[in-house]
């Protein structure tokens, strides 16, 4: 979740690369993610900081220099549990629960600012700082081994490239979500039920399979999952939707059931029209009361 975030002006970081020592980043005989490498540039600024907890998939809470910071990761979108669009609530448990087992409390991680959006820290200590909520910052989150994990998050398919003031990590984050489609991971399996390409798998199926006077409700299912979509598409308010609907395997899907759909559509007023004809035949052959 990405809280309103607290605006300070920008405090010039040391850069450099920050060397940590390796702790165990997975478990329960989670696989890996591919190797990733974030490119550095020397307009960002870098800071090392260690896991406190994890909020959700796009936000973890780090200890900085001793101070509690919130970040979210930087252009990404992920599944959110407390969303009013239930088709975002899609993994947001599994999502999270990756993340969890990739920071797991106390490991290391360095932290990359855009300089554009600021490093989230005040200007100076008042004395109502502990009582203040923790700042938030955008940032990218480096492993000790040189994993993006902004990337993990969406090839693993439990996130989308977004820009959210930034493009520092567009690029990578963008790439690594073009392998979960790849691979139907994630949001983009068509096995599990919530996920829109298994939406859309089972209204195809559905008008497919169907014949005659059958075809009613899957038509209607049809159309307002094609409506749905349709509402999703460039729309700045849900990044994670509108990423998904524009990905290509998606496109094809959709217009694989607008094709079935026009078809069945054909077939089913075909039905409509045969059955009226009989109705009207069993009426004229009834013998007056």
């Amino acid at each position: 979740m990405r809280p309103h975030r607290y605006t300070t002006p920008m405090t010039a970081l040391a850069l450099g690369a920050l060397t940590f020592t390796g702790c165990g980043l997975l478990g329960g005989g989670q696989e890996e993610p591919a190797e990733t490498t974030p490119t550095a540039t020397p307009t960002e600024d870098l800071t090392s900081a260690r896991i406190i907890s994890v909020k959700d998939a796009d936000t973890i809470v780090v200890d900085r220099d001793g101070a509690t910071v919130i970040v979210d990761l930087m252009n990404l979108a992920t599944p959110q549990a407390r969303h009013d669009n239930p088709d975002i609530h899609c993994l947001a448990e599994e999502s999270t629960d990756y993340l969890t087992r990739m920071l797991p409390v106390g490991s290391p991680v360095e932290l990359t600012y855009d300089t554009a959006l600021g490093t989230g820290t005040r200007p100076s200590p008042t004395e109502s700082a502990a009582t203040e909520p923790p700042p938030t910052v955008t940032a990218g989150v480096t492993l000790p081994n040189g994993k993006l994990v902004n990337a993990e998050i969406a090839r693993a398919g439990y996130g989308v490239a977004t820009h959210d003031g930034a493009s520092l990590y567009y690029d990578q984050v963008s790439q690594a979500q073009d392998e979960a489609d790849q691979k139907q991971a994630g949001l983009y399996s068509r096995d599990m039920a919530c996920t829109l390409p298994a939406q859309l798998k089972t209204a195809t199926n559905n008008l497919t399979g169907a014949q005659g006077l059958d075809l009613k409700d899957p038509l209607e299912e049809a159309t307002q999952l094609t409506g749905t979509l349709a509402g999703y598409e460039k729309n700045p308010d849900l990044p994670l939707l509108a990423s998904i609907v524009e990905t290509q395997s998606v496109k094809t899907q959709r217009a694989a059931l607008t094709r079935a759909h026009e078809s069945k559509r054909v077939a089913y007023t075909v039905a409509e029209e045969a059955e009226r004809e009989q109705k009207a035949k069993e009426a004229s052959a009834s013998p007056p009361p």
